[in-house]
């Protein structure tokens, strides 16, 4: 039978409640670490080496949420480091990663489509 929990006293609730500073403290932590997780260049979240030895990469997906949170964080403490590094990670999604992507569907429906080619359609450019 699993066994009850005994409520905690008043006293030992203060005790374990963060103090006046411990949102701040948070908030500079996370600012400081920042760097760890971004291409410097790009602004676009850097995904570390895998276990099995896959390369680290730039991650279109968690720098799409990215960019949410920079934003976030830029409302919070009004620094426009936050926008511009959010700015610049957006335009990187846009300009490479986005047209990358194209360029990928372009070249698949030139190989399996030969008919939207013809026709002047998306893969035209063949």
């Amino acid at each position: 039978m699993a066994e009850t929990i005994a409520p905690a006293s008043k006293s030992a609730l203060r005790a374990a409640a963060p103090g006046p500073r411990f949102l701040g403290n948070l908030l500079d932590d996370y600012v400081r670490n920042l760097p760890r997780f971004f291409d410097p260049t790009t602004g676009a979240v850097v995904e570390a080496q895998g276990d099995a030895g896959t390369p680290a990469f730039l991650s279109t997906e968690v720098t799409g949420c990215a960019i949410r949170e920079l934003m976030t964080l830029y409302k919070m403490t009004t620094d426009l480091r936050r926008f511009e590094h959010a700015w610049r990670a957006g335009a990187w999604l846009l300009n490479f990663a986005f047209s990358a992507l194209l360029e990928y569907c372009a070249a698949w429906v030139c190989r399996h489509s030969p008919v939207l080619v013809l026709a002047g359609g998306i893969g035209s450019r063949c």
